[in-house]
């Protein structure tokens, strides 16, 4: 089964996002949309796993959920990866608490065989893909005039396991595990 770690956004952020969606869509028809549904904030990609890989990362992102306090992110601010391939907003790292928490999963994932990431970690909710060179342009121009953008701050309190099966209409995303974070009391 091919599975992630992630962050889940509620529906307000969902929203917001679905907003900005629709008035870059008007500029950029040509791009690939991702589904606001879809979107969650990946913190360790996991690739192809057996059952028993999977219940083994279960186990440790209990472990892991149990040491973290819940934390906020804000999400903002548009931008791309290469010349214009994938269009993305970003998520704000407000405390350092989302790069202890990365950090953290990491750590704990590698000793189950999973490699530790070599580029850098850059939090990002992708929006749309694009596959033509010729659309860097309008992409640059549509971020440009979507500068001031936020979807606002996000409370982060659990990380989700999920499986991803690809399918011609897009991922299909199925919770394996929901992992709560320790409240302060």
């Amino acid at each position: 089964m091919r599975t992630f770690v992630a962050i889940d956004f509620d529906d307000v952020i969902k929203r917001r996002l679905n907003v900005l969606q629709e008035r870059l869509r008007r500029r950029l028809p040509d791009l690939r949309w991702v589904d606001t549904d879809r979107m969650h904030l990946t913190l360790k990609f996991l690739g192809e796993i057996g059952e028993q890989q999977a219940l083994s990362t279960s186990t440790a992102l209990s472990e892991l959920a149990v040491n973290l306090q819940p934390f906020d992110i804000s999400v903002e601010e548009l931008g791309t990866f290469g010349t214009g391939k994938v269009l993305w907003v970003g998520v704000r790292d407000i405390d350092g608490h989302l790069a202890q928490c990365h950090a953290k999963c990491e750590e704990l994932l590698f000793p189950l065989g999973f490699e530790n990431e070599n580029r850098p970690f850059r939090p990002h909710l992708t929006l749309a893909r694009n596959r033509s060179p010729k659309h860097a342009a309008k992409i640059r121009e549509a971020i440009e005039r979507e500068s001031k953008f936020t979807a606002g701050t996000q409370h982060v309190s659990s990380l989700t396991f999920y499986q991803s099966t690809l399918t011609k209409r897009g991922p299909i995303y199925a919770v394996l595990s929901r992992h709560r974070f320790s409240e302060i009391e």
